[in-house]
């Protein structure tokens, strides 16, 4: 075998070979790295292009269409989330969620609650549909559906309003002012 394999042409014909950088590098890193020492990277990789995805608002609001709620955007698919959240473009991506686009509907909650296997799960991944669920007196069939349990008629405490947890939140932050300023006299 001689001693310096990575000519020119044997470099060149290993590059053509791939169309990322990265996929070039996973395959032959010693021709890879042979082009960085030669300094002919550039030339031998013009062919390539650029694997890494560059994240418009239109890509994002595409990604965002295909999920209902900004939790199940965020834990299916990150890249374009962390995007979508670097940019400051999440009020932007919003209105492009399933929960959004459809009016959600009795069939489509239950469709929804056939997937989970808890109750907790069907919270954590689909709140807008759990809370629809309650306000509509549909949740004890989503439950029946994902427990295997007969409907019960027993009612759901309804979560509450913004408004509440607003002024709920309002009041302990003036007793916690009220604390704070009684421990410091």
């Amino acid at each position: 075998m001689p001693k310096n394999k990575w000519t020119y042409d044997a470099i060149h014909k290993s590059a053509l070979q791939h169309e990322h950088k990265n996929d070039w590098l996973k395959a032959e890193p010693r021709a890879y790295h042979a082009a960085h020492r030669r300094n002919i990277i550039l030339e031998v990789t013009a062919h390539m292009s650029n694997p890494s995805r560059v994240w418009t608002i239109s890509k994002c609001q595409a990604e965002a269409s295909k999920y209902w709620t900004t939790k199940e955007w965020k834990d299916c698919h990150k890249p374009s989330y962390r995007a979508a959240k670097r940019y400051r473009w999440i009020t932007v991506c919003k209105p492009f969620l399933k929960s959004n686009r459809e009016k959600l509907s009795r069939e489509m909650c239950l469709e929804i609650a056939k997937v989970y296997v808890s109750e907790r799960e069907f919270r954590q991944h689909h709140l807008e549909v759990y809370e629809y669920a309650v306000e509509n007196g549909i949740y004890p069939e989503c439950r029946a559906l994902i427990t295997g349990e007969p409907v019960s008629q027993t009612k759901v405490a309804k979560p509450q309003s913004p408004d509440k947890k607003i002024q709920s939140f309002n009041e302990h932050l003036q007793q916690f002012a009220l604390r704070s300023v009684n421990a410091r006299i």
